[in-house]
């Protein structure tokens, strides 16, 4: 996560040094960066159920359903994908509109469109959460636990299979989105 705050960072201090051109590019880039933080935030914050299947004899003993249980395993990776998703895209929307970067990004940074994908981020950080811990709990023998462990071919298999599979639900569940999505846009 700090890697991507200070890419965002040094991205913005150079804008300052860089010809009205560059401010296109600079401005593409960032909301490059604001697309990755979703796909890849389930994997930076691993602080949830991947760790602590192996300890399902004692998560069983708390006075807790599974459900809640999960739901709170889930929860903190999920806020804090959310809060970087919602800054980084502020602070592009500001950059964009502060730099006038002209084209087709410069209409799309208005407050209007950013309450829609506000309103859009935080399922969508969501559903990338449970679809990562969704595949510990129907998948747990996948899951790799420490670094001992053996690694090889058959667990980058294992891998593909699953970031296909993520891939494919992620696109089937944004389809109700994007129909609200698009008419709200125009």
């Amino acid at each position: 996560i700090l890697i991507i705050l200070t890419s965002m960072a040094f991205l913005i201090g150079e804008s300052f040094f860089v010809p009205d051109l560059a401010r296109g590019f600079i401005s593409g880039m960032m909301l490059f960066i604001c697309c990755l933080v979703p796909l890849i935030g389930a994997n930076v914050c691993s602080q949830d159920l991947r760790l602590d299947i192996t300890r399902i004899e004692y998560l069983k003993t708390f006075p807790l359903s599974g459900e809640r249980i999960v739901v709170a395993e889930m929860a903190a990776p999920m806020i804090m994908m959310s809060i970087v998703e919602m800054i980084l895209l502020t602070v592009t929307a500001i950059y964009i509109q502060a730099h006038g970067v002209a084209g087709s990004i410069g209409r799309f940074a208005t407050p209007q469109t950013m309450v829609c994908v506000f309103i859009f981020t935080i399922p969508i950080c969501g559903i990338l959460t449970v679809m990562r811990n969704a595949a510990v709990l129907l998948f747990p023998a996948w899951i790799v636990r420490s670094k001992e462990e053996p690694r090889g071919f058959v667990v980058t298999g294992q891998r593909l299979v699953v970031a296909v599979g993520n891939l494919l639900v992620l696109a089937v569940t944004l389809v109700p989105a994007a129909i609200v999505f698009v008419p709200a846009l125009f």
